[in-house]
């Protein structure tokens, strides 16, 4: 598997207890976890085969990478609990511009986390949606209104509009499925080059966004809480 380009972006985020995170910037949604003392490389190398067989459908095992075509374009000390899922980077500066014309990177990807994430929680009986995650006592309903309000909060990134409707108070998937379809259409009127600064953490009170970077956000969260799901299915089922 080779990049266009000859080379795959990396970005890294050390966090802290010694944990990093690899961001490929050129797979929305593409993300290792780094343990101490582990080639950041390699494992970046792994998640990007994940990341390639799950957008299209294939075996991991049937695809390579070779590691000299990863090339690290950013490093960032952010002492954030990567390990625990907290991000503060996800990266101050995107070197992604679109090219004009271009097919999104993201739209499969953003269309198939979105679809793993809602099969997952349809997949549920109502019974157990309020049953307690592992993380921060969060219930698995609760992840799927999480996840819908951070779509709206990353489309408000971009055009200063939080997009909600006002048709009352929707199921947990009807609205996720809205918050979803609202963020690919605020992210189709702005200019694919468009870089705005928001303030969205003390720690980095002018983080500069993108609509690469954005929907890279994007991806990798929805993936994030999916995987959640699915651990906490996991646990229900050898209860």
């Amino acid at each position: 598997m080779k990049h266009s380009s000859g080379a795959f972006s990396l970005g890294i985020e050390r966090g802290v207890d010694g944990f990093s995170a690899a961001w490929c910037l050129d797979m929305p949604g593409s993300y290792a976890l780094i343990p101490p003392g582990t080639d950041p490389i390699e494992r970046a190398g792994l998640a990007m085969l994940e990341f390639a067989a799950w957008s299209h459908n294939r075996a991991a095992e049937k695809l390579t990478i070779d590691h000299e075509h990863i090339v690290v374009a950013q490093s960032l000390d952010t002492g954030e609990d990567v390990r625990g899922g907290d991000s503060s980077a996800f990266f101050l500066h995107d070197g992604e511009p679109a090219a004009a014309r271009e097919f999104p990177m993201w739209a499969n990807a953003h269309d198939l986390a979105l679809d793993e994430l809602r099969d997952l929680a349809q997949s549920l009986p109502a019974a157990v949606m309020d049953h307690p995650l592992a993380t921060g006592g969060r219930s698995i309903l609760s992840v799927v209104v999480h996840a819908a309000a951070t779509e709206r909060w990353y489309a408000a990134n971009l055009t200063g509009k939080d997009g909600r409707r006002g048709d009352g108070k929707p199921d947990p998937i009807r609205e996720l499925q809205d918050a979803h379809r609202y963020l690919q259409e605020a992210v189709c009127d702005v200019a694919p080059g468009l870089r705005v600064k928001r303030d969205t953490s003390p720690r980095h009170p002018l983080e500069e966004w993108s609509v690469r970077k954005t929907m890279r956000r994007s991806v990798w969260h929805l993936r994030y809480h999916a995987a959640e799901l699915r651990r906490a299915m996991s646990g229900l089922w050898l209860a």
